[in-house]
């Protein structure tokens, strides 16, 4: 029973921290001026429909670099 209660801890970790990155991506999307409204969507879209790829590709991909960015 303590196998259990160990992994219920670190999938409820893992989601907290998956939460966390997600709101961040949103946030990050919405305020950025530098895309147009579709790209918003598409993103948006992507990231919500295909949750954790669609977090990774965006955050690997779909951020822009962080020299000189103003969101």
């Amino acid at each position: 029973m303590e196998l259990a209660g160990t992994a219920l801890w670190v999938f409820l970790l893992l989601m907290l921290i998956w939460l966390v990155v997600l709101a961040t991506s949103i946030i990050g999307l919405v305020k950025r001026r530098d895309i147009s409204l579709p790209a918003k969507i598409f993103w948006a879209l992507v990231i919500s429909l295909a949750p954790v790829v669609g977090l990774i590709i965006y955050v690997l991909i779909g951020r822009p670099a962080r020299k000189g960015m103003k969101v």
